[in-house]
Parts: C-alpha cells; sequence; structure tokens
C-alpha cells in the first residue's frame, strides 16, 4: 500500500514538474520534441535525486532491524537442544527418509 501511494505521489510530482518545464521552454503554442525532452530530462534528475536521498533514509531507519524470520520471536525453537552426533552416525534429513521410503516400496514382497 506505501509503494502504490509514493508512486502515486512521485509521478503527480514529475508529471508537474515536466508540464511546468516544457510549458515555460516552450515558445509557441505547441511543444517541440525539444522542449518536452528538457522537461523529461529535469523530471528524471528529480527521480535521481529523490533515490540519492531515499536510500540512505532507508538505511538509516531499516538498521535495527535485525534478521527477519530469525528465531529470537520463538525461544522454544531457539532454546530446543540438539542431539549430539556420534563419530560415525550419519544425519539424514526427513527429505531422504521420504525417497528411501517410496524406492523401497516397490521392492517389499
Amino acid at each position: 500500500m506505501v509503494l502504490q501511494i509514493s508512486t502515486a505521489i512521485g509521478l503527480a510530482v514529475t508529471s508537474a514538474i515536466t508540464t511546468t518545464v516544457t510549458v515555460n521552454e516552450s515558445r509557441d503554442s505547441l511543444p517541440s520534441p525539444d522542449t518536452l525532452l528538457e522537461g523529461y530530462h529535469v523530471a528524471g534528475w528529480i527521480c535521481f535525486s529523490m533515490a540519492v536521498i531515499g536510500l540512505p533514509l532507508n538505511f538509516y531507519s531499516l538498521r535495527g532491524l535485525g534478521v527477519i524470520g530469525g528465531m529470537a520471536g520463538m525461544p522454544e525453537v531457539a532454546n530446543r537442544k540438539r542431539p549430539a552426533k556420534s563419530d560415525g552416525e550419519r544425519c539424514v534429513s526427513v527429505a531422504e527418509v521420504g525417497v528411501t521410503k517410496e524406492k523401497n516400496a516397490g521392492f517389499e514382497g
């Protein structure tokens, strides 16, 4: 929602700037392609300057956020002890167990 609102506001501002520059630069009733291009250049530089200003502001405002999806909010998972693995024991994932069961299902008598 914030992205849509900011895009709408940015489009309105840059359109107003482009129109103002084009009208001020044109000497005839119909603007020439050069005056339109001048308005687009100014609008492009305005967008670039807003990005240069906005990027450090985003980094500054998000500096204390931490890792998204971390275990900090889930103490029962974060505090769970993992079983110790002996030297000869191999860790098997759930996916490997499922694949092994599917492969062996066809060979059972």
